[in-house]
């Protein structure tokens, strides 16, 4: 366990380390399912509650707002119950908000629940990178990694099951609200975690802000920043691209099922990587260019290798992905800095992401096609990923 003075023990807290891996591992699971699972059914919504392209955008983007403006509430509320307890509150919320979308074919309650599923992820996304540090030390970067990749994991799992468990349901709505249960075992889970966690001390001193002269911090939040930006565009709208070009819900479905795959196979990487070094500039360069032949295909060319695009897009992304969310671990001197980090690059980087989902949609309607939305991503990745790789090789360079 790594304590605030920065000293490790053997087990974290009061259970065994195994344990508070799957609780992690099961808190991660919980991150994406509530907003992925609405991608292959965009369609299908936007048509039962006669929405625009627009406000079918809002559906992906409020919960990103929500990331961008609840992570300095997140940190306070984290340094008043502790962090366990406050993971515990967001993860509650999350599944709350999911199981109130059996009643989601009206229009005010699917978009209530898209609030406060926001809340609950934004909290909790603040939370485990700080958990990590706290109670991991040097493996950190490791945890952090795991739980990257299981969210990208849980995206997979929401987008290729949805469909079946509409089918099966006979109720889009009903199919979005199973995934409630998935967030009560971990609030089960969490509840002993949390009983048992110790009592967060008061601080002597000022709490420090949001790092924001810190030329660092600006620069992880701006590669946090172009991720988000192509996570929730992609989450949004790959599946109706080709749902246009006259495939079915179920065939759009598992396109954007074999980019989250190859999403999570590329995180997996990273995970590995993480254990063995702690300069991610090859992983980004690697990043960057996977992702903008990915989705210049899918804007120019999207029916000449629709498979291939989705590959190449998911290697990328799970390389930007989880990158994104380990640096701030990386770089983070003890779990408050790593807090602070984490909370800025989420409050930033979420904010201008929120613009995605409805600017893709808006350009989409301007234009009649996904040709310039997608062509905007491509000249976005290029633009703002290529200057990471001044990014320091390690921490101990980027504090000198």
């Amino acid at each position: 366990m790594m304590h605030d003075d920065g000293k490790n023990t053997d087990t974290p807290m009061t259970v065994g380390r195994s344990l508070f891996v799957l609780a992690i591992v099961l808190a991660s699971l919980n991150l994406r399912p509530a907003m992925a699972s609405l991608s292959p059914l965009i369609k299908t919504i936007r048509l039962d509650l006669a929405l625009s392209f627009t406000a079918v955008g809002l559906l992906t983007t409020i919960p990103v707002i929500c990331f961008a403006i609840f992570p300095v509430v997140a940190n306070r509320l984290a340094r008043r119950i502790g962090i366990e307890r406050a993971l515990l509150i967001a993860l509650g919320l999350i599944a709350l908000a999911t199981a109130t979308r059996v009643a989601g074919n009206h229009a005010a309650v699917l978009f209530g629940s898209a609030f406060v599923v926001g809340l609950g992820v934004a909290g909790c996304q603040v939370y485990i990178p700080a958990i990590a540090k706290r109670h991991f030390g040097t493996s950190a970067p490791v945890v952090t990694a795991l739980y990257a990749t299981t969210m990208s994991a849980s995206a997979v799992i929401a987008v290729a099951t949805t469909p079946l468990l509409t089918s099966y349901f006979g109720s889009w709505s009903a199919a979005l609200a199973i995934w409630s249960l998935l967030a009560l075992l971990a609030v089960g889970l969490w509840i002993p975690i949390a009983r048992n966690s110790p009592p967060t001390p008061r601080p002597t001193t000022k709490p420090a802000g949001l790092p924001w002269h810190d030329l660092l911090a600006w620069r992880i939040t701006l590669y946090s920043t172009v991720t988000f930006v192509l996570f929730f565009s992609i989450l949004a709208w790959y599946a109706p691209i080709y749902q246009a070009q006259g495939w079915s819900d179920a065939a759009a479905g598992s396109l954007v099922a074999v980019l989250f795959v190859a999403q999570l196979i590329s995180a997996l990487v990273v995970t590995a990587a993480a254990a063995r070094q702690t300069g991610r500039r090859p992983l980004m360069l690697a990043g960057t260019i996977l992702s903008a032949v990915g989705l210049a295909g899918v804007a120019f060319e999207p029916l000449a290798a629709p498979w291939i695009w989705a590959v190449l897009t998911g290697l990328g992304l799970g390389v930007q992905f989880t990158v994104a969310f380990t640096l701030p671990v990386d770089y983070g001197a003890n779990p408050d800095e790593v807090g602070r980090l984490t909370a800025m690059a989420m409050s930033v980087g979420y904010l201008l992401a929120s613009i995605g989902p409805v600017a893709i949609g808006w350009l989409r309607h301007i234009t009649g096609s996904f040709e310039v939305p997608f062509a905007t991503l491509v000249v976005l990745v290029l633009v703002l990923s290529l200057p990471m790789l001044r990014l320091p090789a390690t921490a101990s360079v980027a504090r000198n």
